[in-house]
Parts: C-alpha cells; sequence; structure tokens
C-alpha cells in the first residue's frame, strides 16, 4: 500500500509573508514536502516560490 501524501495550501500562511521563498521554508520545517498554490497567491510570492522549487526546497 502507498503511503499517503499531504500538501499544505498557501491559503494558510501566504498573508503573512512577503517572500514565497520564506513562506515555502515555513511549510517545509513543518515537515511538508509538497505545497498547493492558493489561487488567491500575491504575484509578488512568485519570484521566491520559484526560487525554492528551483533549489528542492519543497
Amino acid at each position: 500500500m502507498a503511503k499517503p501524501i499531504f500538501s499544505l495550501s498557501t491559503c494558510w500562511c501566504s498573508h503573512r509573508h512577503s517572500d514565497g521563498y520564506a513562506m515555502l521554508t515555513e511549510m517545509a520545517e513543518l515537515g511538508f514536502r509538497h505545497v498547493e498554490l492558493s489561487h488567491g497567491i500575491r504575484i509578488t510570492l512568485v519570484p521566491g516560490i520559484m526560487k525554492a522549487v528551483e533549489e528542492g526546497v519543497i
């Protein structure tokens, strides 16, 4: 049986962050390997999100 995969939505914390990299780092430090980008995510978070994904943070 496959191990279940859980993800956390950025809806949970995006309002507290001005940097997408820091946001995904926080989520990774909580033990999440996958995130769901909320439809309401601010465009200003995207550069940091892209950097975090490229570096394998999440």
